[in-house]
């Protein structure tokens, strides 16, 4: 559609210019105005592409009005109507950029002359503008499609520095050093918008974001060009944009950082360290990194360690998300069909030798991955087929997992109950029960409600009432005997859990005993 204003102080003139153009144009919007002014009113409401102006017009005349235009509207053509020949005129309508200056009266054939070469024009700027914006559009396609390969292969591991060097160059941005980070809402709001969110927040100069959408979350693949501690830098925008969320959305936005890498070759181990993040955000502490898992993130920098996590802890979801994650990222190396399905195998491997670690229990033949996976003929049907077998994996380890735990509690109990006397640590019961240290720790927490030392201390307390019960046995000696070589310090344990000195507690057991 062609938008025209056409002003006149003479309506029959007016009236005239509209039938002429509406029986030349078949598609156009024709507004009439009667001066300057009206015209330059319709001229902004229709967003005109053509503007055919009297220049003598009451009030505000032609020249006036078409530097209006020409300022608010600078595509729109004018086309400039006199009854008058004069020089200033002409000079005037050349300078403010007139297609034309036609003297009144013109004939219908003038008129018409005229405006057709201005719709050529317009019809031509319009066809320029639409390849420009299918230009932009597919840079911006291509764009984004390299982002998310780049964000896949950094995830999906297997990464080769150079080839990610390649493509961050592409993407005109220079690595100095960089951090993942993960974004998702518990009150549901969108990736998409999240993203708008984050693309129109205020990042720390330098830093560059390559987003990945995938489900209810956005991953953020960090660089810095100036190096630095990129995931610090990060932490605090992140929490800038957390707490907007909450003041004028009143959403929750959980974000959770990996550490700062400078090297390519350890950017996946910044991404499982944001997945480990993620599961301590709360409403309450929506920012959380390293630091926040500090006691473990040792343990859970690699594919296999995250995803054993997520099945041990029955998170059934959260470990097939991380699978089909990895098979998206391995797709994005461009491989062929037979390595990636190795490679997914392999995984799974790795992730039944770590719950075999843990639990004591070999899940690998009741799996049985070698035959699931032979028969598998296409990428989707792998996909499909892993995270199958995490999520029976998961319903089995945790269906087992209530027998277990009292086995593993009971093993634990007779172990301190036979070593108690010894000076023990948590990281050498650990390593002697063949447990990873964090994995001790949130395993006894689990069996017994309570943390290490607080049950040893109980344990040897409980050891050392039984003894003081006996008159023959020398307080004394009491201490060293249930694992306190410091008979000072036994004192001072004894009388904190139970209110009294040693002495104070035999001389009221005593009697007890005695009777």
């Amino acid at each position: 559609m062609y938008r025209i204003v056409v002003a006149d102080d003479e309506q029959l003139e007016c009236e005239a210019l509209q039938k002429v153009l509406s029986e030349f144009l078949d598609d156009a919007r024709i507004i009439q105005a009667s001066n300057g002014r009206e015209a330059l009113t319709a001229a902004r409401r229709i967003h005109a592409d053509l503007a055919i102006l009297d220049i003598e017009m009451p009030g505000m005349g032609g020249i006036e009005a078409a530097r209006h235009i020409r300022a608010e509207l600078p595509d729109c053509r004018i086309v400039f109507l006199s009854a008058y020949s004069e020089f200033g005129y002409a000079r005037q309508a050349v300078e403010l950029g007139a297609v034309n200056y036609l003297l009144k009266p013109c004939s219908d054939r003038d008129l018409q002359g005229v405006v057709s070469r201005v719709i050529t024009q317009i019809d031509a700027q319009r066809e320029k503008e639409q390849v420009n914006r299918l230009s932009s559009r597919k840079i911006e396609n291509l764009t984004q499609w390299l982002e998310e390969q780049l964000v896949l292969t950094v995830m999906g591991g297997y990464l080769r520095p150079e080839r990610v060097q390649s493509q961050l160059e592409e993407l005109s941005i220079r690595f100095c050093s960089g951090a993942f980070a993960i974004i998702r809402s518990p009150d549901g709001v969108s990736t998409e918008r999240i993203r708008e969110e984050v693309k129109g927040s205020r990042w720390p100069e330098g830093i560059s974001l390559i987003p990945y959408e995938y489900d209810d979350r956005l991953y953020l693949f960090a660089i810095s060009s100036n190096g630095g501690d990129c995931a610090r830098l990060l932490k605090s925008s992140m929490e800038s944009l957390s707490d907007w969320a909450a003041k004028v959305g009143r959403k929750s936005l959980f974000c959770a950082i990996g550490g700062c890498f400078d090297r390519l070759e350890d950017a996946q181990n910044s991404y499982y360290q944001a997945q480990a993040a993620l599961a301590h955000c709360t409403p309450n502490h929506r920012v959380c990194d390293t630091q926040d898992i500090l006691e473990e993130q040792h343990e859970r920098t690699d594919f296999e360690s995250a995803v054993s996590r997520c099945v041990m802890e029955g998170n059934t979801e959260e470990a097939a998300k991380m699978m089909s994650m990895a098979v998206e990222g391995l797709c994005a190396q461009q491989l062929e069909y037979q390595s990636i399905l190795e490679k997914v195998e392999k995984r799974l491997g790795g992730v039944l030798n770590r719950i075999q670690e843990e639990t004591g229990v070999d899940y690998r033949n009741l799996m049985n991955l070698h035959e699931r996976f032979s028969c598998l003929e296409r990428i989707e049907e792998l996909g499909t087929a892993a995270s199958a077998v995490l999520r029976e994996l998961t319903a089995e380890v945790n269906g087992t997992r209530g027998s277990r735990m009292t086995q593993i509690m009971q093993e634990i109990a007779d172990y301190i109950g036979r070593n108690y006397q010894r000076d023990i640590f948590l990281q050498q019961v650990a390593r002697e029960m063949n447990y990873s240290d964090a994995y001790f720790s949130k395993l006894f927490k689990q069996c017994f409600h309570k943390n290490f030392i607080t049950y040893l201390t109980e344990t040897r307390v409980e050891a050392a009432k039984g003894l003081l019960r006996n008159p023959t046995v020398n307080i004394k000696e009491i201490g060293a005997q249930v694992g306190y070589q410091d008979s000072n310090y036994f004192t001072k344990v004894f009388r904190r859990a139970t209110g009294k000195n040693p002495s104070e507690y035999r001389a009221s057991a005593l009697p007890d005993t005695i009777s």
